[in-house]
This record gives structure tokens, sequence and C-alpha cells, in this order.
């Protein structure tokens, strides 16, 4: 089995996949084109919903237990949460963007589109801190035989979740890579 890290870098590599697909649809609307919208929103909607869901209590139960051995990490859990909460926050403002849009109530492209590329920015920005920063600390904290348990613990804790959330994300990457440019 894979340990607790692999798996929420396996996840961070979805994320990646689903956030480049975005940028896509985004440089369409930019153009003044008219992008996939249904796609956009299944992608803003699985990225507010599955990482908290699923990936953000994987991380937790890592976060908690680098906690116990760690002085630097007792002081990044807080930070690491508060940053999950304004990624959601920013996640729920582009989705009641879009909305508003395909309501054709009046939201400028701009206005979206500074929003969306922001939000792209802060989650970047957020997985290369944990990539490089989080994940390696875990690596060189906590040796194998607990990163292994962890990944058990995380697995358990989110099967119902991950299982209904799964089935939704393997639909939206198919449908994201099968409409990726030629």
């Amino acid at each position: 089995m894979a340990d607790i890290v692999d798996l929420i870098h396996a996840e961070h590599r979805i994320m990646s996949r689903l956030l480049a697909r975005l940028e896509r649809e985004l440089d369409i609307f930019e153009k003044g084109e008219r992008p996939d919208f249904d796609l956009v929103r299944d992608i803003l909607d699985v990225m507010l919903s599955w990482p908290a869901a699923c990936h953000h209590p994987k991380e937790a139960l890592l976060e908690a237990r680098l906690a116990k051995v760690s002085p630097e990490m007792r002081k990044r859990v807080g930070i690491i949460e508060r940053e999950h909460l304004k990624m959601g926050e920013q996640l729920a403002n582009a989705q009641q963007a879009l909305d508003s849009i395909l309501m054709e109530v009046e939201v400028s492209r701009d206005t979206f589109l500074a929003m969306a590329r922001n939000l792209i920015a802060r989650i970047k920005y957020h997985l290369m801190m944990e990539e490089e920063e989080f994940l390696p600390l875990a690596r060189q904290s906590l040796d194998a035989k607990t990163l292994e348990a962890l990944a058990r613990e995380a697995e358990a804790a989110v099967a119902e979740r991950a299982e209904c959330l799964g089935d939704r994300l393997q639909v939206l990457l198919a449908e994201t890579d099968n409409k990726a440019p030629a």
C-alpha cells in the first residue's frame, strides 16, 4: 500500500490536472469565445467538494501526527487549515460568479477571469508549498511504518465519501482528458 504522502501527492497531481483544464477553458473565455461552462462548473464543484470531503482529512491526519513530533509543524497546522478555508471561500465565490454568468446576470468577463485566475494561483501556490515543505517534512519526521498506518487510517476515514465523490471525479477526469485540445 502507498503511504499517506504518496496518496496526498497523487491527489495533488489530480488537482493540478483539473486546474490545467480550467485554465484552458479560461483562455477560451478570455478570447471572447464560449468555453465549456458545464465543464468549468463541474471542475469548480469538484474542487470545492472533493478536497474538503476526501483530501483535506488525509492532510489533517498527517498534520496532527507531525505536530506531535515537529515544533515547526505545530506552527504551520493553523496556517494550512486557514488556507484551506480561504480557498474554499474563493471556490464558492467563483462558482457563484459562474452561476450568475450562466443565468445571464451581469458579471463582467474580466471580473470572473480575475477571480478564477486568482483562485488558480492560490491553489497552485498552496500545492507547491505542501509539495516542497509539508510532504518532505513528513517524510523526514515520520518513519515508513507510521506513514503507511496513516494512509490506512485516512483511507478508512474517508472511504464512504471518497466512493461517491471518486466516481464523479473519475468521470470528470475522463471528460477533461477527452476534451483536451488537439
